[in-house]
């Protein structure tokens, strides 16, 4: 009995791999002028990675790919890594809530109590230190603009 590959996530990993290597090693995206193009090239290739396992895989399976493109885009300093990774992290918990909302409409209570504690305590937090915030932000936005 013959073996076929039936999952999208085996066809679209090589192909986006390829544009990886060809964003990382073509001569003209290398010089800073083109730094934009790049971190777009990276973000489609890596997009369809994501976005492919966010909608034929596992709620877990996408999970950790999520997880795991969010700590290789903070080890290697690449920005369209941590940047699709947290949307495809946060589009899955979204799904996910959504899921448990429909199944179990009395959790759709806690929960709900649970956020908005969570959303007081940010706001009061955020308004007792906004000064050192707004530095905060400021450094990080830097230090990502330095990154790839």
């Amino acid at each position: 009995m013959e073996q076929f590959v039936t999952d999208p996530i085996a066809y679209i990993i090589p192909i986006a791999a390829a544009v990886l290597y060809f964003a990382q090693v073509e001569p003209t995206l290398q010089p800073p002028e083109n730094k934009e193009l790049r971190h777009w090239i990276r973000v489609l290739a890596i997009g369809s990675i994501s976005f492919t396992a966010l909608i034929t895989t596992h709620w877990l399976v996408s999970g950790i790919v999520s997880l795991l493109i969010g700590m290789a885009g903070l080890t290697l300093r690449i920005r369209a890594f941590l940047y699709v990774a947290t949307v495809t992290f946060l589009l899955n918990a979204i799904y996910q809530l959504i899921i448990l909302n429909a199944l179990y409409p009395f959790l759709r209570w806690v929960i709900g109590l649970f956020v908005g504690i969570g959303c007081i305590w940010i706001a009061a937090t955020v308004e007792t230190r906004r000064e050192q915030l707004v530095t905060i932000l400021q450094n990080w936005r830097v230090e990502l603009d330095s990154w790839d």
